[in-house]
């Protein structure tokens, strides 16, 4: 294994002791993993995640520490690509979080209000997104209230300063479903 691989596996231990300690107070030195570039980017799960910057990126972190499950990443097997000053990591991961029937009932009617009080949205689309909505969640509360989501993270490193720090970070879920999104319907 190269110098390069050795000190970006290093990183992404931080990464997962990040994630594992979930402590505000770890944050600062947490963050020195991260690029101060303005450039930086941070794609998160949620449509609406996108983080730009140092103080984006900590955001997010944050807020995951703060509201997701725990979060392993498969530090074993990542798959990592050097060029000289750059680098690509991919890696798998699960994500456990536990939502109680009465929480996820609750979530589940907020969204399903938000979905009918949508007046760009045709009628017959608001009742398919409700009808698709609760059936899923019927189906997943029948399956007890712990949810073990399998997610994918990439990232891309530069070499800043005689260290590698991430300069982009992707989550994403790979699903069997079909597209949420379809049809230019936002």
């Amino acid at each position: 294994m190269s110098t390069n691989e050795k000190e970006i596996k290093e990183l992404l231990k931080l990464l997962q002791e990040g994630y594992t300690k979930r402590d505000p107070n770890f944050i600062d030195t947490f963050m020195e993993i991260y690029s101060k570039e303005k450039t930086s980017l941070i794609i998160g799960i949620n449509q609406q995640e996108v983080f730009r910057g140092y103080e984006g990126a900590k955001e997010l972190f944050l807020n995951d520490w703060r509201e997701w499950g725990d979060v392993k990443f498969d530090l074993e097997t990542p798959d990592v690509q050097v060029n000289e000053e750059t680098a690509w990591v991919f890696m798998d991961a699960k994500v456990k979080m536990t939502f109680p029937a009465e929480f996820l009932n609750k979530f589940v009617l907020q969204n399903i209000k938000g979905i009918i009080e949508n007046e760009e949205t045709s009628d017959k689309a608001k009742m398919l997104d409700v009808l698709t909505f609760s059936a899923l969640t019927i189906v997943e509360q029948a399956k007890g209230d712990i949810f073990d989501c399998p997610i994918r993270v990439s990232l891309v490193l530069a070499r800043e300063e005689e260290k590698w720090l991430i300069q982009h970070m992707h989550f994403s879920f790979p699903t069997k479903l079909f597209p949420s999104v379809r049809n230019g319907e936002w």
